[in-house]
Formats: C-alpha cells, sequence, structure tokens
C-alpha cells in the first residue's frame, strides 16, 4: 500500500509539474506575443517608411534572377509636401508603395534601391549616381494589407538579423518608401523612375543597412511609374521698347518669378520648362523705372503661329495667362511705349518793331521741333511750336535771333502751366524742363519785351539872369 500511495504521490507530483510548466509556458507565450504586436505596431502602418538619400548607387547588379521573389508596384502617389513636377529640371516627392510575394521557400534581406537623379538602374549597366534606399525591417510593412494574421503580412525575421524576410506560406508583404526623384524623365504624362529590388536566397546573419542587403544576382529592375503629371512646353518672354532708345528697365516674369531682370529693348528671358497647364506671363518695374510712364500691350504665340493665345490679361496690359500644351514653345512679348505728353511753346513779343524773328527749339523730347516766329508788323504776330515729350525727359525751351544782335534789345522771360493757369508737377530750371509723369498737357510761353530807349534832355540857358 505504501509504494501504491507513493506510486499516486509520484504521480500526482508529475501532474503538478505539468500543469506548472504549462502555464509558465502560456506566461511566456502571450508575453511574446505581446512584445512582438507591440513592435509590429509601433514599426508598421500605413505610413511611408523613410528613404534617406545615400552617396552611391547600386554596381554589383549582374544578371538578375526574380523568378523566386516578385515584386510589383501597387501604387505610386505624389506626396502632398511636393506634388507637381514644373518642369523636367524640377523634383518631385513620392511614396511607392511595393508588393514583396516569395514563390519558392524563404528569401531574405530584401532592399530597394531608386535613382533620385533620372539616371538608369538596370543589371546591364547604370547611369544613376545619386540613390536613395532602404532596407526593408522586421516587422516592417504595411499591417492588414492582406486581411491574415497580423505577423503574416509584414517582413520575418528568418535568420536573426533586422532585415525583413519573406516567406511564401506567409505574405505577400506591401512596403511602402519615400523618395524625392528628378521629373526629366516624364514622357506622355508618365514619369518613370528607375529602381532596384534586391534580396538574398540565402539565409544571412548580419544584415541592417542597404549595404547588407540583397545581392548582385537576385534583383528586379522593373521601372516604376507614376502617371498623370502631364508634359512640359516652354516659354520666353521678350522686351519691346518704343522708341527703342527708351532707357527703361524692365524685370520679365513666368509665374511671377523673375527670369530676366533689368532688362531694357530686346531683353528676353531664355525658354523656360513649365508644365502642361495655364501659367502667367508679366513683368514688373526694374530700378528706375515706373510702369505708369508707359502704355503696355502682351502678346503670346506659339512657334509659327501669330496668334495671340494670351488670356485674362489685365488692364494695365503687362500680363496675361498662356494654357501650355506638351512641348509647345510660346514666345511672348510684352512692348512697352513711352506715355507722350504734348507740349506747347508760345512766342509773345510785347513792343517789338517790324522784322525782328526767332527760331524756336524743343529738343530732348519725343520729337525735336523748330518753327519761326516772327514779328512782321501786325498785332504781335504771336506762333505756336508743338512736340511730344516723355516722363523723364529733360526738355530744353529756347530761342535763337535771326539778327542776333537783336536779341540784346529784349528781357526774356519763360513761364509754363497746364494749359489752364494751373501748376504742373514739372519742374522748370532756367530754360530746362524736367517733365513729370503726373502732367497731361504742358504749355509753355516764351516772352520777349522790347527794352524801352533812355532819352536825355539838356537844359541850355542863353543870356545873364541879370539882363533887364
Amino acid at each position: 500500500m505504501k509504494n501504491i500511495e507513493n506510486g499516486f504521490s509520484n504521480k500526482n507530483i508529475n501532474t503538478e509539474n505539468r500543469m506548472l510548466f504549462g502555464f509558465i509556458h502560456r506566461v511566456f507565450k502571450t508575453l511574446f506575443l505581446m512584445c512582438m504586436l507591440m513592435i509590429v505596431l509601433v514599426n508598421t502602418g500605413y505610413a511611408a517608411d523613410p528613404l534617406p538619400p545615400i552617396s552611391a548607387c547600386p554596381t554589383n547588379l549582374n544578371s538578375c534572377s526574380a523568378g523566386e521573389l516578385t515584386t510589383s508596384v501597387k501604387s505610386v502617389m505624389a506626396a502632398t509636401s511636393d506634388p507637381t513636377c514644373s518642369g523636367p529640371n524640377d523634383t518631385i516627392d513620392l511614396v511607392m508603395t511595393l508588393t514583396y510575394a516569395a514563390t519558392a521557400g524563404t528569401r531574405y534581406d530584401l532592399g530597394t534601391f531608386i535613382a533620385l537623379d533620372g539616371g538608369s538602374l538596370s543589371d546591364s549597366g547604370s547611369t544613376a549616381t545619386s540613390c536613395g534606399g532602404a532596407a526593408s525591417q522586421v516587422g516592417g510593412g504595411i499591417l492588414n494589407a492582406y486581411p491574415a494574421d497580423s505577423d503574416t503580412d509584414l517582413f520575418l525575421n528568418e535568420d536573426s538579423d533586422s532585415c525583413g524576410d519573406v516567406n511564401k506560406t506567409a505574405g505577400p508583404v506591401d512596403w511602402s518608401v519615400s523618395a524625392t526623384v528628378s521629373c526629366k524623365n516624364i514622357q506622355d504624362g508618365f514619369l518613370n523612375i528607375a529602381s532596384c529590388r534586391i534580396w538574398q536566397q540565402n539565409a544571412q546573419t548580419a544584415c541592417s543597412t542597404l549595404s547588407q542587403a540583397g545581392t548582385g544576382s537576385k534583383c528586379d529592375c522593373t521601372p516604376l511609374v507614376l502617371e498623370g503629371l502631364g508634359g512640359f512646353g516652354k516659354i520666353k518672354v521678350v522686351k519691346d521698347l518704343s522708341p527703342s532708345t527708351d532707357l527703361g528697365k524692365f524685370n520679365l516674369e513666368i509665374d511671377e518669378v523673375i527670369n530676366a531682370e533689368n532688362v531694357g529693348d530686346g531683353g528676353t528671358t531664355d525658354f523656360i520648362d513649365v508644365n502642361e497647364g495655364i501659367h502667367s506671363v508679366g513683368e514688373s518695374a526694374g530700378t528706375g523705372t515706373v510702369l505708369d510712364d508707359y502704355t503696355s500691350t502682351i502678346s503670346c504665340s506659339t512657334a509659327g503661329s501669330v496668334v495671340n493665345i494670351c488670356t485674362n490679361t489685365n488692364t494695365n496690359g503687362t500680363s496675361c495667362d498662356v494654357d501650355v500644351n506638351s512641348d509647345d514653345e510660346i514666345t511672348c512679348t510684352i512692348t512697352n511705349t513711352k506715355t507722350a505728353i504734348p507740349i506747347t511753346l508760345t512766342k509773345d513779343w510785347d513792343g517789338s518793331p517790324i522784322g525782328d524773328s526767332v527760331t524756336l527749339d524743343i529738343t530732348g523730347g519725343t520729337d525735336s521741333v523748330q518753327g519761326m516766329n516772327s514779328n512782321d508788323g501786325t498785332a504781335n504776330n504771336d506762333s505756336v511750336a508743338t512736340a511730344n515729350v516723355s516722363p523723364g525727359n529733360e526738355i530744353t525751351l529756347s530761342e535763337t535771333f535771326i539778327t542776333t544782335a537783336n536779341s540784346v534789345n529784349y528781357d526774356t522771360t519763360l513761364v509754363c502751366d497746364d494749359g489752364n493757369g494751373g501748376a504742373i508737377n514739372s519742374v522748370l530750371n532756367g530754360n530746362i524742363l524736367t517733365v513729370d509723369s503726373d502732367d497731361t498737357v504742358i504749355e509753355c510761353t516764351l516772352t520777349n519785351t522790347r527794352k524801352g530807349n533812355n532819352v536825355t534832355i539838356v537844359k541850355a540857358w542863353a543870356g545873364d539872369a541879370t539882363d533887364g
């Protein structure tokens, strides 16, 4: 009985040990799963993994064999930070979601190279010199991209390093990465982005970075493609001044960006690359120039056409919108004509004898005028000379006597007003008038007043005062 009792006692002890072991096992398993879940929650989600730039692109790719691992592009989307290409020299921020699926066993230590400079990446020779890249990380990927157990659609840890692995019994794995890439390879609205996805066929024990991921013979270099960007055209802006000798300076702008600064007549921008769509073309005043001193027009046309395609031209004629199609070359000409202000110079004689005459001169403006004004004995035969001037002109108002000696016989005055006796903003200094843009009419009068003759009377006495 004792042996039997001891036997039952030992059996009970073994049962209790097994129960205790099982309890401990379940506790550790639960803790392990909780830790893994925390890792998954921290390292996964729908945000793209960062893709920092690296200094070099892969040079060891050779006869890639991709049969045992498929990589496909699920989506390529423009990021909100920089979602467009304004030209082939621009860059665009992208988020690329790639799907990885093993078709044979386990594949290890996945990585992705993306050309940032628009060069090529392939197993037959690459031209890209600046690449972005990342190595997949254990637990990385998009959680529940494929509805299944939470650990079967993420990168696995099958070889005890931190680079992610895939297995044909788990996954596929969706992995999103970000990159800022060149816009130079756009054709027919599609941006082609050179990329190579790499992996190891055999397990490794040391991998944490892209330089340790993959192998030169296991890769897929199918390009990534972003749709719907449209193509590019070109815009050039040309300056035309009238008169061509005008000294005004102007800044020529495309999309409110100055592309040529302080240009005069004949100045131009280069052809500037722009994406398809509506773009603004215009100008602003350069150094020392006031746009209100000019009347302006703008005209734009495509190569080989004279049809003006400007829309939404502003009231000043200094800017408009153009609709650019792929491969368009559009030239826009902005013409500025210096505003003409009429000026008259009236000759007024006061007390002049018959025959005195002068030549009037208005010089330094749009026109240079000479006119004969003579007094022929009728009531002060006063004539008028007229010319056009522009804001900023320094105008000389003068006269020349036909008989030079006669000039000393006159006092001369010169006054200018607005034609109604009112003051003008133009400044008269001697006979030099500096024209102000606020004046619309200038009338000047040059008056010659004959100097009076001096008569001396001498008293002469005859005889002595004491005489009778």
